[in-house]
């Protein structure tokens, strides 16, 4: 009987530990720790996030899409995880907010009087964005894989990123990171301006179709088995496939032009590497 007593309450917190860990987000400005769509949420017109999810917490959106609110669908305390399922975040249809609106947006802390900086880890996959006008993934951190990023101002901005076998086509920005970025697998086609980073790591992954530049490294720039090709759609200053600080190392990858990176004379930036077939 002892044994049945000690059992039981150790069952029945496991059962609702169980249920703590999948509740149903159901209404538009939820806060979550962590959450599972049902089915599709429309939060158009919400003065707010679609679903705040907290600290640490997921947000799974079992194949659902999640209609953002007018800023944007989902905002992260700090760590948070988006698991698509083949679901979507796309913006809302809120003309008089919808520049502001981004998909996934981290929590900052204020430096001085102007500078924010965001914190924290953002996981996101099998997952469809678009039609976000603001950043569509902010984080310190921000790892990506198996999504579709599309018809957005920008796909992400960060510190670090990592991209893994995903599709990132017709946004105004590829993406953008401070630091390092690692991108395996990957389509990047039709965007105004391509991949951008301090040091630059790409393997399997094809570029094309960029309006300016198709890849640029402040720093260093490391190419194996991938394609980047025709870029400068837009005849407006400075345009090539790749463009490096440092001589780019290109293994079995094919370029159209590079050109060599100077920060002071970005816009006069004219010497070719001589890594690409047109240098």
């Amino acid at each position: 009987m002892k044994r049945i007593l000690i059992v039981v309450p150790v069952l029945l917190l496991c059962m609702s530990s169980v249920a703590a860990a999948q509740s149903v987000l159901t209404q538009c400005g939820q806060t979550v720790a962590n959450a599972v769509l049902i089915s599709d949420l429309d939060c158009t017109g919400t003065q707010s996030y679609a679903v705040v999810v907290n600290d640490g917490g997921t947000l799974n959106l079992a194949g659902n899409t999640l209609t953002g609110g007018t800023w944007g669908g989902v905002w992260c305390k700090r760590n948070c995880a988006v698991v698509g399922g083949g679901g979507a975040i796309v913006a809302g249809e809120d003309p008089d907010d919808r520049f502001f609106s981004s998909g996934v947006a981290m929590a900052g802390r204020k430096i001085g009087h102007e500078r924010v900086v965001v914190r924290g880890v953002l996981d996101i996959s099998g997952t469809r964005l678009s039609g976000h006008d603001s950043g569509t993934l902010e984080g310190r951190r921000i790892h990506i894989r198996d999504c579709v990023i599309s018809d957005n101002r920008g796909a992400f901005s960060g510190q670090y990123a990592t991209v893994a076998d995903s599709v990132i086509s017709s946004n105004m920005n590829a993406g953008q990171v401070q630091r390092n970025l690692a991108v395996t697998g990957t389509t990047v086609t039709d965007n105004y301006v391509g991949l951008r980073g301090r040091h630059v790591e790409m393997s399997d992954t094809v570029i094309t179709g960029s309006g300016r530049v198709g890849v640029m490294a402040l720093r260093r720039l490391r190419a194996t088995g991938s394609v980047i090709e025709s870029s400068c759609g837009h005849q407006y200053g400075v345009c090539a496939d790749v463009m490096s600080a440092r001589r780019p190392r290109m293994t079995a990858t094919s370029c159209g032009a590079s050109l060599r990176f100077r920060p002071l004379r970005y816009e006069n930036s004219t010497e070719p590497w001589g890594v690409c077939e047109q240098d």
